[in-house]
């Protein structure tokens, strides 16, 4: 899964990280990179790809083998694992409110007002990012923006268990607690994502943005 807020300026980053990250990374999986190396690579091979300067996406990608399920998070994109007793969040959003990313930002010098980072262009012209993980973004690497991928590791347990993952514009409108609850309540998957998506629509929110998740359960 790769995702990217698709709006014409930010959609070349995201069509490249949509057709090309997963093809990447198999590729340095079948030649004996460690899946963490595989992910570290393909997330810079992407964000190096083409002139990004003031362009680019977030990025979420997981890999499953056997028992076992790597999580590369780049961005405010989540995952979380719910049973039936209890709820753990995979990923860690990368906002300026991860208090580990602020410190690495401020170390950098950047400059932080509320959510956003700030950064002037070559045209002198204040441009702001609430992600602080992004692949291309180019002009707000001096700030510490990064392209490297946070990446979890995770046993993956049978029967009784699910994972949620979505964009941020999916958990702005659902919590986990919500949207544990209605995984638990409903019998597969696919009916789990409707109820999701019904809660959604059904929310106070005007602007919609960003939405993209997916359930997934044995």
């Amino acid at each position: 899964m790769c995702l990217g807020k698709w709006v014409p300026s930010r959609a070349r980053v995201a069509y490249h990280a949509v057709e090309e990250l997963p093809r990447i990374f198999l590729a340095k999986i079948k030649a004996k990179q460690s899946v963490e190396e595989a992910f570290n690579g393909s997330f810079d091979n992407i964000s190096s790809m083409d002139n990004f300067s003031e362009v680019g996406c977030t990025a979420f990608s997981f890999f499953i083998k056997g028992n076992m399920m790597w999580v590369a998070n780049a961005g405010d994109s989540r995952m979380i694992e719910i049973r039936q007793k209890s709820i753990r969040q995979i990923t860690y959003d990368h906002r300026i409110d991860n208090p580990v990313e602020r410190q690495r930002l401020i170390s950098k010098g950047a400059i932080i007002r509320g959510s956003y980072i700030y950064v002037l262009n070559e045209r002198k012209c204040l441009k702001s990012i609430i992600p602080i993980r992004t692949l291309g973004d180019h002009i707000f690497k001096e700030a510490g923006i990064i392209s490297k991928p946070e990446i979890f590791k995770r046993k993956i347990f049978g029967m009784g268990t699910a994972l949620v993952a979505g964009t941020n514009g999916f958990w702005d409108e659902v919590s986990n607690e919500q949207a544990a609850d209605i995984v638990r309540k409903a019998k597969t998957a696919k009916k789990a994502a409707k109820e999701l998506l019904r809660k959604i629509y059904e929310s106070d929110c005007d602007d919609l943005d960003n939405i993209t998740f997916m359930v997934i359960r044995p």
